[in-house]
């Protein structure tokens, strides 16, 4: 489903505040509201904010290790912390496959907020806020996604196929992340909600 990023990436985590889950474990939730898939994510990863930041605002490479993204790059620069990228790939689920493509411009906080805000595409809608926060000798990740497809979805695997495509998103993402930084990968649990329709 085009664009669990935030694609991305990027797209991007609002932050209510919630109870802090142990480092090992990822709270990752999804519901349904009028049309709408809404998700909301708690996830850590064991590099510095400054470390993190450098990896998800690494577009023109992005492609390179996150799944599913066939192609990502930075369209022009309309502003000092104003960035338009455009990016293009596939989501599948089982028999089902989901080809997105998206414009997007990305607000820059550096080293605390992304917003990404799509512009065309596929996507009638979509939007996410992620934010960072030191965290021991890591960082927190709060991530916060509304999307709605231009396309018609099977409601009943929609949720939880958006949220499958955040977790394995970022998984790559902090993944690279460890690399880049020369630390183990973590390997969390995350935890699993029922997913409201």
């Amino acid at each position: 489903m085009p664009r669990f990023v935030g694609t991305l990436v990027i797209a991007l985590l609002s932050g209510a505040a919630c109870a802090v889950p142990p480092a090992e474990e990822w709270d990752i939730t999804a519901v349904r509201r009028e049309g709408e898939v809404i998700v909301d994510a708690i996830m850590y990863a064991p590099v510095a904010p400054r470390e993190a930041w450098a990896v998800l605002t690494d577009f023109e490479r992005m492609a390179e290790f996150v799944p599913n993204l066939q192609s990502s790059q930075v369209l022009s620069k309309p502003g000092v912390h104003l960035v338009r990228i455009a990016q293009k790939g596939a989501g599948r689920l089982g028999p089902f496959s989901f080809p997105f493509e998206s414009v997007r411009e990305v607000e820059l906080v550096p080293y605390e907020i992304m917003k990404a805000k799509n512009i065309s595409g596929n996507m009638r809608k979509m939007q996410s806020t992620t934010r960072l926060f030191p965290e021991g000798t890591g960082t927190r990740l709060e991530y916060h996604l509304e999307v709605m497809p231009n396309y018609w979805v099977p409601p009943l695997i929609g949720p939880a196929f958006i949220r499958g495509g955040v977790r394995d998103q970022f998984r790559a993402i902090v993944g690279e992340m460890a690399r880049r930084q020369g630390v183990a990968a973590p390997k969390p649990v995350e935890q699993l909600k029922p997913v409201e329709q």
